[in-house]
C-alpha cells in the first residue's frame, strides 16, 4: 500500500472543510475525559438525531451498529466527523435520482436493510441502505478506508462449501472443508497483490454478494458509495495537501476494479444478475447525493 494519509488527518481534512469548531466537543458527562474533537457536541448531535424521520431513527436504533447510542462511555458512533452512517443518511434520506453509465436509480432508502444468507447462523448481513424502486442496495463508506490492517479475509468454515463447495457460484474449484472454525483467503484471488491489507473489504464484500443473491427481484444492483472530501470548493483548501488525497482515491478506485473485475466476484455476479458499481460523493460537505457531486469509480 503506498498510503502516506492516515486517518486522522483523512478526519481532520472533514472537519476542517465543515469550517465551525463550535460545532464539536462531544463531553460525557459520567466522565471527567476531555471533549472528543472529532465528535459533534452533545446539544448538535441530538438535534441531528431529532430531525430524523421516526422510520430512520428506528432502522439505526434495530440495527447491528448501534449507531444512535453511546459505547462504554464513548460517543455515539453517528457523532463522529467522519462516520459513515452520518453520511449514509446526509447523501441518500431525502430520496436519490442519479445516474450511474446507463443505470439510472431513483426512489427513498430503507435504512440499515437486513438480508440474510441461508444456511448462515449468527448476525444477518445489513446493507447500510436499499432502495426499493431500483432494486438497489447501498454499502456506504467513509473513514473506513484506511482500516488496511483490519480487512483481512478470514471467513468462518460455514461459509466454505458456498466458496469452495460444489457448484459454488464463485466459480472456484471445488476444495475439501479443513477442521479449523475459520479460513483466510488470499488477496491474490481477487487481483491483488500479496499484501498486508487491502483498502477495500473483501470479506464484506463476499458476505453482501451472497446476501443479495437470496433476495427476491432482478436486475439487483450493488452500489459501494465513498465520501470524497473536496477542497476546492473552499477558498482554505490551500490548507489540505490535495496530492495525498487524490493518491488515496486512485489507490481505492485501483483496487476496486481489481477486486470488482476478479474472477471470483466477476463470476458470480454474473451467475447471480447482480450489478456492481462504486461511486464516490466529491463535495466539501456531506450533503444529498446528485449528479453533480457524483463520480463513477467503477460500473460493470
Amino acid at each position: 500500500m503506498g498510503i502516506k494519509m492516515s486517518k486522522k488527518e483523512f478526519n481532520q481534512i472533514i472537519k476542517d472543510l465543515i469550517g465551525n469548531d463550535k460545532l464539536f466537543g462531544y463531553k460525557n458527562m459520567s466522565n471527567d475525559e476531555k471533549p472528543y474533537s472529532m465528535y459533534y457536541s452533545e446539544d448538535v448531535f441530538n438535534k441531528f438525531v431529532s430531525d430524523m424521520s421516526e422510520e430512520a431513527k428506528k432502522a439505526y436504533n434495530k440495527g447491528a451498529g448501534e449507531e444512535l447510542i453511546e459505547h462504554n462511555n464513548k460517543p455515539p458512533k453517528m457523532a463522529s466527523v467522519a462516520s459513515s452512517s452520518r453520511f449514509c443518511y446526509l447523501a441518500l434520506h431525502n430520496g436519490i435520482d442519479i445516474t450511474i453509465g446507463n443505470d439510472h436509480i431513483s426512489g427513498h432508502p430503507e435504512f440499515e436493510k437486513v438480508c440474510k444468507i441461508n444456511g448462515i447462523k449468527g448476525t444477518s448481513p445489513h446493507l447500510d441502505a436499499y432502495i426499493d424502486n431500483s432494486n438497489c442496495y447501498f454499502e456506504v463508506k467513509c473513514q473506513e478506508i484506511f482500516d488496511i490492517d483490519q480487512h483481512k479475509i478470514i471467513l468462518s468454515t460455514q461459509y466454505w462449501n458456498l466458496i469452495y463447495g460444489k457448484d459454488n457460484a464463485f466459480g472456484n474449484e471445488l476444495k475439501e472443508k479443513p477442521d479449523e472454525k475459520e479460513f483466510k483467503i488470499p488477496y491474490s484471488e481477487f487481483g491483488l497483490k500479496d499484501c498486508q491489507g487491502s483498502m477495500f473489504d473483501i470479506k464484506q464484500l463476499i458476505c453482501h454478494l451472497l446476501a443479495i443473491a437470496n433476495q427476491d427481484g432482478t436486475n439487483k444492483k450493488l452500489v459501494y458509495l465513498f465520501f470524497r472530501p473536496d477542497p476546492d470548493k473552499l477558498e482554505m483548501s490551500s490548507t489540505i495537501n490535495e496530492n495525498e488525497l487524490e493518491k488515496v482515491f486512485d489507490e481505492l478506485k485501483t483496487e476496486i476494479e481489481h477486486i470488482f473485475g476478479s474472477k471470483p466476484i466477476k463470476t458470480f455476479c454474473d451467475k447471480e444478475h447482480i450489478k456492481l458499481m462504486a461511486i464516490a460523493e466529491k463535495s466539501a460537505v456531506m450533503e444529498q447525493l446528485t449528479n453533480k457531486n457524483l463520480e463513477v469509480l467503477y460500473t460493470s
